[in-house]
């Protein structure tokens, strides 16, 4: 019994030797890119190099863009619209009216003058641009002498056509001092004045009013036309004045302002919009308005979505489309036969099969890895490469496309433009030897 276990030890054993002498002469007789594929830790799978452009090289293939995007999210077109108060412009007298006194009664004669006094006050009198003494006049004969602040401002006979009298403004006060007084005469009569008043013209201003608003980043990418429109209505017609608006201190429209002409529609430039707060000033000479209906329309495009660019060299273009083709034109200029028949030029391509290998050696692969994203969340984009379009639609951790027929020999353009949101790990285009290439020669190995 113990004899039969022993034999059977030895064969087990002779068995595993055979199996491991198979597997290292199978190993010893394959090409070595191969072999370097089937043992992912030898030193070539697993070393990184860095060419004299300072793009990574890692085993076979050969990283020509690696990029991190970060989070992606679709922007249809829409039109923001900014909406302000009401702008009240205007450069107006205002009446003021200060009573100065019911009646007063000046009595004249030949020795003596008669006067009343009175003091009023005034506020912000640089605002002031009209002061006129108002009254009645009950009865009275003869002349009459008015003074402000010490000075003489009217002395003359009172009728109706002189009234009101105007007093000069560039001599107030605070504390003023309103004096009438009656000049001597023959007779015993005088004045009786009633509701004595003053007008106070004061200048009312408000010629500069301001209205911010903000655009976002995303907002100013997209921007493609901005519009500025609003409606004037004009509070009085004595004055026509001139509206001026600025936006962000540069000016966008100055004319004479005309009333009841309809909404008045302003066309900006996208560049004189900037990203975060941006100040429209209005602003008027004179005149009395207010400006409705103002609005700023923002018509927003397509988003500026990034583009990345990759080169791929003369060399590397030659072994992504096949040398055949690469040669070909030139065999064929260089054909030894001299004439034009068919036959002729069927030798030459013949010549150029023979000469050329026409397999081609590398791929281009394009992969997409997205990060934290659920495993049924769906990624949607467009992807452009060069002048061509595709399209994916996953719901994996990742894409991967072989992208060879796309690439041109120099500067490539890569663009995504999502369809959803998501966010991007990585994207990468790397050289990769050509996988049905490979993956027909371990067939053949195995057959074999």
């Amino acid at each position: 019994m113990k004899h039969k276990r022993g034999e059977a030890g030895t064969n087990i054993a002779a068995l595993i030797l055979l199996i491991a002498l198979f597997i290292l002469l199978f190993m010893a007789f394959i090409p070595v890119d191969l072999r370097e594929q089937l043992l992912p830790g030898s030193s070539r799978g697993s070393t990184n190099q860095v060419n004299d452009r300072g793009v990574e090289i890692t085993g076979e293939e050969k990283v020509l863009l690696s990029a991190s995007p970060g989070r992606v999210s679709p922007f249809e077109e829409v039109t923001s619209i900014k909406r302000f108060t009401p702008v009240l412009l205007f450069s107006r007298l205002e009446k003021e009216i200060i009573d100065i006194s019911t009646t007063i009664s000046l009595e004249k004669n030949l020795f003596t003058e008669s006067d009343r006094i009175f003091e009023f006050s005034l506020n912000n009198k640089e605002s002031i641009e009209k002061l006129d003494l108002l009254f009645f006049i009950v009865e009275g004969s003869g002349n009459i002498k008015v003074e402000l602040n010490g000075e003489i401002v009217f002395e003359d006979s009172l009728e109706s056509s002189k009234i009101p009298i105007s007093l000069p403004v560039n001599n107030l006060k605070d504390k003023n001092k309103l004096r009438f007084i009656s000049t001597k005469g023959f007779f015993g009569d005088g004045y009786k004045l009633n509701e004595i008043k003053l007008i106070v013209n004061r200048r009312s201003e408000n010629k500069m009013a301001f209205r911010d608003f903000s655009v976002t980043d995303d907002e100013k990418d997209g921007l493609e036309d901005v519009i500025l429109s609003y409606f004037v209505n004009c509070l009085s017609l004595q004055e026509q004045g001139t509206l001026t608006i600025n936006l962000n201190n540069r000016l966008l429209f100055s004319d004479f302002v005309f009333c009841d002409s309809g909404i008045n529609t302003i066309d900006i430039s996208p560049d004189r919009i900037k990203p975060g707060l941006n100040r429209l000033e209005f602003k008027i000479d004179k005149g009395d308005y207010q400006l409705d209906d103002v609005e700023m329309e923002l018509n927003i495009g397509e988003k500026e979505f990034p583009k990345y660019n990759f080169e791929v060299e003369d060399d590397e273009f030659d072994r992504i489309i096949g040398r055949c083709e690469v040669g070909f034109d030139r065999c064929i200029r260089e054909c030894d036969f001299d004439c034009r028949s068919d036959v002729c030029f069927d030798r030459c391509t013949e010549d150029c099969e023979i000469d050329f290998g026409c397999e081609k050696e590398f791929d281009v692969i394009l992969r997409i890895d997205f990060e934290g994203e659920r495993k049924d969340t769906r990624k949607r984009a467009k992807i452009t490469i060069n002048e061509e379009t595709v399209s994916f639609d996953v719901v994996d951790s990742f894409y991967e496309r072989d992208i060879s027929g796309f690439i041109r020999r120099g500067d490539n353009i890569i663009k995504i433009i999502p369809r959803d949101s998501f966010e991007i790990r990585l994207m990468r285009v790397f050289l990769d030897r050509g996988r049905a290439t490979r993956f027909n020669e371990i067939d053949t190995l195995r057959s074999s």
